[in-house]
């Protein structure tokens, strides 16, 4: 299946639509779309789902929106902790995080993203598909909710 960033473009290559038009057509942002599009999203927000699933054929790919990023990455942290039988504490320990609590936060949503070496120290110790969290994969420091807003401004302000 294609991812859902992949599936807006060929949709709106599909149906003779230039960036603008689909803009003005679902209400989205030129930069929302492009940004979609450029960097083949998996997940979007529900909001923003609606409006292109309006105009393009996104059928079946509603498992790929999100509410809150944060908390689709703790959600699927904690599955695969509790999968594996691991309290917060143990997994920290045998993950070498630097605490229960960074896992805590974690698992609650508050970063939106993770590091690459927060990420090998998970995946060493929990059964978990790059693919699946190369969303939420970065290679700076981890990044809350207020640094993701701030970042992603940036980058539509650059385009």
């Amino acid at each position: 299946m294609l991812r859902l960033g992949d599936k807006v473009l060929s949709e709106r290559i599909k149906n003779g639509l230039s960036i603008p038009e689909l803009s003005k057509k679902t209400g989205v942002e030129i930069n929302e779309i492009y940004y979609i599009e450029k960097e083949h999203l998996i997940f979007i927000e529900k909001e923003l789902f609606y409006k292109l699933a309006n105009i393009l054929d996104l059928r079946e790919y509603e498992i790929f929106t999100y509410e809150k990023m944060g908390e689709l990455l703790g959600k699927k942290i904690k599955q695969a902790r509790l999968k594996m039988g691991y309290t917060q504490k143990q997994l920290s320990e045998v993950a070498h995080l630097s605490s229960p609590t960074f896992l805590s936060r974690l698992e609650k949503g508050h970063c939106s993203k993770i590091n690459e070496k927060t990420f090998k120290k998970l995946k060493n110790a929990l059964p978990l598909d790059r693919e699946d969290f190369e969303f939420f994969i970065q290679k700076r420091g981890n990044t809350t909710q207020k640094e993701k807003k701030k970042e992603r401004f940036l980058h539509l302000k650059e385009w």
